[in-house]
């Protein structure tokens, strides 16, 4: 009697087991597919998202002016006259690199006729050097 009582409890364990791997098995599936449409569909907003003008006017940065108060105010005597005062400084920056330079003709009003072939254009627009783009040979030029 004693045996069978092992080889059922060995039975029923197996049984239980046997379970237990089954619903880790489908758990393991379940997330598996869920992981696979996860990634087609960020595969799918990846490729053929298109914004509309509304989304796209809120992610392009648009230029905003900061005003900085000076952290010192102005200096004055012990008279009370006015020895120093804050000065706004700006700077202007540009990249001229981005700039098309062409060597062009112009009639008297100032109007387009033609591009010149010349040795200038072809520094302008092609390589001014053997080893500096038509871009660097004007960067070094403004700068």
């Amino acid at each position: 009697m004693e045996e069978k009582r092992t080889g059922i409890q060995t039975e029923n364990k197996s049984l239980r087991e046997d379970r237990v791997g089954i619903i880790l098995m489908l758990t393991h599936i379940l997330f598996l597919v869920l992981a696979t449409l996860i990634l087609i569909w960020l595969v799918k907003i990846r490729f053929t998202f298109e914004p509309t003008a509304e989304i796209r006017n809120n992610i392009i940065r648009k230029p905003r002016q900061v005003v900085l108060e000076p952290e010192r105010g102005s200096i004055l005597a012990h008279d009370g006259r006015l020895l120093a005062v804050s000065v706004p400084n700006y700077q202007i920056a540009m990249d001229c690199a981005e700039m098309s330079l062409q060597h062009v003709r112009v009639d008297s009003n100032g109007n387009y006729l033609e591009t010149i072939d010349s040795k200038l254009n072809r520094c302008l627009t092609l390589n001014a050097n053997k080893d500096q783009s038509a871009r660097d040979f004007i960067q070094d030029a403004v700068l």
